[in-house]
């Protein structure tokens, strides 16, 4: 496998674990609005934050533009990893 694919896969996995955590704390997810219907919840961020999380480990230099972080381009200008969970 591709070795940024491995980390990929790793990211997503990290997400999930914090997805799926947040399955038995229901309680405790924060909803905020963004825009007229567009949501975001605090699992959301956490999932972001986990996989940009993994992705900074190994490519700490590549630009990551996330749905809800925004852009934090890195010194590295050919690869660039969107983030959407």
């Amino acid at each position: 496998m591709h070795p940024m694919l491995t980390i990929a896969v790793r990211a997503a996995r990290a997400a999930g674990q914090t997805i799926m955590r947040a399955y038995t704390e229901l309680d405790r997810i924060e909803v905020t609005e963004k825009g007229l219907n567009d949501f975001v919840t605090s699992v959301d961020k956490e999932a972001e934050a986990a996989i940009i999380y993994q992705i900074r480990k190994s490519y700490p230099d590549h630009t990551i533009v996330g749905e809800e972080g925004g852009e934090d381009r890195g010194s590295n200008k050919d690869f660039m990893w969107i983030v959407d969970p």
